[in-house]
């Protein structure tokens, strides 16, 4: 009996595949993780990092939600030139928007491709008990395998972080702003936006 009880749990066993050896995973470069924003600084370093690994889940979190009271609800604000020349792209620019623009900006480059910002003349994180202001300079360059797109784009960003009733943190308004060097002018985030959203 014993006998039998034996041989019958070893073909469940085996027939479950229980010890055989299984296909490793590939190391996780998709920088899925996103850090409690416990702070303001971590904000900056999750949608940085969203940036940098393409991540849409991450990128969307960083943002305040559209449910959020009036106060806090997410809103962008265009560059001057994004603003003149794309004026009914950024009449109601929400959440739902930086998700279309996120989606297509993912479609049009390599899997390979890292997309690199850079901040310049970086200013310390102005706190208030429920805000935060980040500014910075800076320079996104991306190698588009599509020629036909910008790959470089500058600017300054302004950045307001409200603190949620949960006691995390997140982006209400997002500014971008215009960088002028030698009577030219670079291509801002803002133009990137609505060349993607169309």
């Amino acid at each position: 009996m014993r006998y039998i009880l034996f041989i019958i749990i070893f073909s469940i066993i085996y027939g479950c595949d229980v010890f055989s050896t299984r296909t490793p995973e590939n190391p996780d470069n998709s920088g899925a993780s996103f850090i409690p924003p416990t702070e303001p600084a971590i904000v900056v370093q999750n949608f940085e990092s969203s940036f940098k690994y393409k991540n849409l889940e991450n990128y969307l979190k960083c943002f305040s939600s559209t449910t959020a009271n009036l106060q806090n609800k997410y809103l962008f604000i265009p560059s001057q030139e994004g603003a003149s020349s794309y004026p009914t792209v950024f009449s109601s620019w929400s959440n739902e928007e930086e998700r279309r623009f996120f989606n297509s900006f993912k479609s049009v480059i390599n899997n390979e491709t890292v997309p690199l910002i850079n901040w310049i003349n970086k200013k310390s994180i102005v706190e208030a008990p429920d805000s935060a202001i980040f500014e910075s300079d800076y320079n996104l360059y991306i190698n588009f395998s599509d020629n036909s797109f910008p790959k470089q784009y500058k600017g300054k960003i302004r950045l307001v972080m409200m603190n949620d009733n949960n006691g995390l943190w997140s982006i209400s308004k997002w500014y971008d702003y215009n960088i002028y060097q030698s009577d030219s002018i670079f291509n801002s985030i803002s133009i990137l936006k609505a060349i993607l959203y169309n």
